[in-house]
């Protein structure tokens, strides 16, 4: 029995250690997590896995740990929707859509300010545990322009904004049963990319969320 124990830690460390070195294109720099990188292009995604970093994924796999998080992360997911879904009750679809008014603060409790929070708590889960923020965003911008590779960055701006912004997202993003309640919460602005009055309504909204600041 202990043989078999002993056999089967073997196998588990073994495996991942061989793959990495059959697999590899790189050269593997063991547990050297600040390995001086060269330039990257901010515009794109690039993040090689080291070999530390493939240890780490297999010991969250076979721990259980990434279950775990995955399940945290599903109920903070389905938590979130459940405040915004009640942010917007009694409304039409029509009056989240149409964006005339901003919500009225009895509302922005189960939306705005939990947001920012749970906004937080996904990128932990996500494995961001230490953010690090050069500089403040300031109190008096009207927009802010982020480099939209994922939704990550979606979760960042809602972060570092408390949950008081809002964004500009694809019309067909509203048919998503899950993400349509958010969005309406959050009074996201839809535009239809293959509308150019949808083009020109999006910016004009854009520009009166901007100019009110009564708007998220």
């Amino acid at each position: 029995m202990i043989g078999f124990v002993i056999a089967l830690l073997a196998s588990v460390i073994a495996v991942p250690i061989l793959t990495i070195f059959l697999f590899s294109k790189e050269k593997i720099v063991w547990f050297n997590r600040r390995k001086t990188q060269p330039f990257r292009n901010p515009f794109e995604y690039d993040t090689p896995i080291t070999g530390y970093e493939f240890i780490k994924i297999a010991f969250f796999l076979l721990s259980g740990i990434a279950l775990l998080r995955l399940l945290l992360f599903l109920f903070v997911l389905v938590l979130g929707f459940c405040l915004n879904r009640v942010a917007i009750l009694g409304m039409t679809d029509k009056e989240c859509m149409e964006l005339k008014e901003p919500l009225p603060p009895w509302r922005k409790i189960f939306t705005t300010y939990p947001n920012g929070f749970l906004s937080r708590v996904l990128l932990f889960l996500l494995g961001y545990y230490y953010i690090d923020v050069e500089g403040e965003l300031s109190p008096d911008a009207a927009y802010y322009v982020p480099n939209h590779v994922s939704f990550v960055d979606a979760l960042v701006i809602g972060w570092l904004t408390n949950g008081h912004v809002t964004a500009l997202a694809k019309a067909e993003a509203f048919k998503a049963p899950f993400a349509s309640s958010i969005f309406k919460a959050v009074q996201v602005i839809p535009v239809s990319r293959e509308s150019t009055e949808s083009r020109h309504l999006a910016k004009a909204t854009i520009r009166r969320f901007a100019e009110s600041r009564s708007h998220p």
